[in-house]
């Protein structure tokens, strides 16, 4: 009987049924998608910067990151590296030389980020295949060296031209080369895009004269919810001349971003919850003040209160269900759109982002948890909310509800 009362109940005012589906279908859309772009951006940030460059971890000679220079370069211990990426939570450890020169190109010079790398090995973290949009990838046999398109263009170079590059080399000897360039690479950090070129490890040592020494290692790790534990344990592991350090200390002002930016998102969330609350209840109220004769003659024909109370509050669960499985299954091809297809920023708004370091762009991502998660704080809301007619059919009057 009572479910029976229900249906029809929902659908006896199609207006008043659909226009509290749609509040709470609307709020789940919009909580959805806004959580989607959050962690997107984090998530293309990080990978951007992070994942895609310094690692999650570096490890360096004690004194290192104070004073980056080539004369606090390690030897790059193939035991010790495999031993460490046998620790449990550890995917890769990529071994770099890292250092500025001068790249020279017919009367063009600008200063520049040498990397020397395994190229191989950094599939797992740098991806220089997948970068690379001209010519040919950096592999470990290469002779010559892949740039930056940003660096290229600035450069005026392109595949098949020669570089001169010119720094100091190791023990202060005079570092100076000249190589083809093979490929060109294109990095969403803008501050790698326009910095950045790459030679084989074997060859940047010969460069510097600095055979079987790196700079550093980079750490990549399977869950970044174990940076700081992994950190302690490659500090034991590696000893008292290293020095081990997270991509929070490298890069503190990304960390900045991301935590000043998590405040900002829930203070939002929060003023969007409020709004939420406030539609959902606005139409919860028009459904009780239009329904109170319905309920006063219900009771005055022998329907006891706690009988009515429960028939509405399924109603309203009823309701908030159905919206809000509605409203996360209608975000789900806006997100997947967003997440295709990135919302990029132009004009001054973008080069701000540029100024920054970052690419302008602001893309969503599909998380299981987030639909999810949104989708039961908005329904608690609803549900919360939808306790107001067993507050008011509590204390109706019968007699008084049903006076026109």
């Amino acid at each position: 009987m009572i479910p029976k009362l229900i249906w029809r109940n929902l659908w006896r005012n199609k207006r008043r049924t659909l226009i509290t589906a749609t509040s709470v279908v609307f709020a789940v859309f919009l909580a959805i998608v806004m959580k989607s772009l959050q962690d997107g951006a984090f998530s293309h940030l990080l990978d951007g910067i992070v994942r895609s460059y310094s690692g999650h971890l570096q490890v360096h000679k004690n004194g290192y990151w104070d004073e980056p220079v080539i004369e606090n370069a390690f030897n790059d211990s193939i035991r010790l590296r495999n031993e460490l990426e046998r620790i449990s939570g550890i995917t890769s450890v990529v071994p770099r030389l890292e250092t500025f020169v001068l790249a020279a190109a017919d009367s063009i010079t600008k200063g520049a980020m040498l990397l020397g790398l395994e190229a191989e090995r950094e599939e797992a973290l740098m991806r220089i295949r997948e970068k690379t949009v001209s010519g040919a990838p950096l592999t470990s046999a290469s002779k010559g060296l892949v740039v930056a398109e940003g660096l290229a263009a600035r450069l005026g170079v392109a595949v098949g031209d020669t570089l001169v590059l010119l720094g100091q080399g190791y023990h202060g000897a005079t570092a100076a080369g000249k190589y083809p360039v093979e490929g060109l690479l294109h990095f969403g950090a803008p501050q790698l895009n326009d910095n950045l070129l790459c030679l084989s490890l074997p060859v940047a040592q010969d460069l510097m004269g600095a055979p079987g020494l790196v700079t550093s290692w980079a750490v990549s790790i399977a869950d970044a919810d174990e940076l700081d534990v992994l950190r302690s344990t490659l500090a034991a592991s590696t000893g008292a001349d290293h020095e081990v350090l997270t991509w929070k200390q490298q890069i503190p002002d990304v960390e900045r971003h991301i935590r000043m930016d998590s405040i900002s998102f829930y203070i939002w969330t929060g003023i969007l919850y409020l709004i939420i609350g406030f539609g959902i209840f606005s139409t919860i109220l028009m459904m009780v003040t239009e329904r109170k004769y319905e309920f006063g003659m219900l009771l005055a024909i022998g329907m006891g209160r706690m009988k009515l109370a429960f028939m509405v509050m399924l109603e309203t669960m009823l309701l908030s269900v159905l919206g809000a499985l509605a409203g996360a299954l209608i975000s789900l091809p806006v997100v997947w759109y967003l997440q295709v297809h990135p919302i990029r920023f132009t004009g001054e708004f973008g080069e701000a982002y540029k100024r920054f370091g970052f690419e302008p762009v602001l893309p969503a991502i599909i998380d299981p948890w987030i639909f999810l998660q949104q989708t039961l704080i908005v329904l608690s809301i609803a549900l919360i909310i939808g306790l107001y007619p067993l507050l008011r059919i509590g204390r109706l009057n019968a007699l008084n509800a049903m006076k026109r």
